[in-house]
């Protein structure tokens, strides 16, 4: 059994005192995919002082106003994302992803879990997927937070349909496939050639599933996988455009995110942009509360 993503904890007084802060949340769905991009424009939740900041840039460049984004990204902890997709009937979990964001730090954490993994939520010990088929998106993310201890800031979730669509309109997705690929499961088959690859989503889907046969390795795959959604969508050409591109996107799949929160957080995803973030992806982390 893959082990639990265990990330760090804060204690009561500093969950009290982060309620008088104001809280600004942004992220690009991208998609996860669908996700990717739309989870970035809640970055904001960095306590970004957005009106002392937009007085600020009257006469700055460029440059200026990068570094004016990076003062403004006050530590608040990482931020943390769930990231799923199912099956079209939604009674498979394609991949369950957390993703964390921390700004401090320049980084995206990434964690896998399987669909099977057991937890007990109000009294029922079920498989996130049971979890998932009996009270949705909203119950899955409770028995993610109670498995792993840990609080999750918003949620994106796509059918089958949604995530390709989601991918298509943010763009070919880039990979490099170390080995050729030919796998047939009953009525899923896949084939990959060696090289790089520019997945459009109904390939990246297909290698999404086919990571997800491959047990724990395969749950690092798509961990993998998400963190380059990340880091390769969100980019200028694709902030230009953000306005249509976030309407597309959260037209095809369930999320929390609102259009608010997309309005404020174009500081915060213009700094991603033009920061070189680090990846990782990990089984899990070593709880520090305190």
């Amino acid at each position: 059994m893959k082990k639990k993503c265990e990330f760090s904890l804060k204690t009561e007084k500093e969950m009290q005192r982060q309620k008088t802060k104001r809280f600004f949340i942004g992220f690009f769905s991208f998609l996860i995919v669908f996700a990717c991009f739309s989870m970035l424009y809640f970055l904001i939740s960095y306590d970004f002082d957005i009106s002392s900041l937009i007085n600020a840039r009257g006469d700055e460049d460029t440059t200026e106003s990068t570094e004016a984004a990076k003062g403004y990204t006050a530590s608040a902890g990482p931020l943390r994302f769930l990231l799923f997709c199912t099956d079209s009937e939604a009674k498979e979990l394609r991949f369950v992803v957390i993703a964390g964001i921390d700004m401090d730090k320049e980084e995206f954490v990434i964690c896998s879990l399987s669909e099977n993994e057991r937890v007990s939520v109000d009294g029922a010990n079920e498989t996130f997927l049971k979890h998932y088929i009996d009270g949705g998106a909203k119950r899955l993310v409770s028995a993610v937070e109670k498995f792993n201890g840990i609080k999750i800031d918003r949620y994106i979730a796509a059918s089958d349909n949604g995530f390709k669509k989601a991918i298509n309109h943010a763009g070919q997705f880039k990979i490099t496939i170390d080995k050729q690929i030919n796998f047939r499961k009953g009525d899923f088959s896949v084939i990959f050639v060696e090289g790089e690859q520019k997945l459009r989503g109904d390939d990246l889907l297909k290698y999404m599933r086919y990571c997800k046969y491959l047990g724990d390795d395969g749950l690092d795959l798509q961990a993998e996988a998400i963190g380059m959604m990340l880091t390769q969508y969100i980019n200028a050409d694709n902030l230009a455009k953000s306005d249509a591109l976030f309407s597309s996107i959260i037209n095809n799949v369930e999320s929390d995110i609102t259009v608010l929160d997309f309005k404020s957080a174009l500081q915060a995803l213009n700094f991603i942009a033009q920061t070189e973030f680090k990846t990782e992806t990990v089984a899990y982390f070593k709880s520090t509360v305190g």
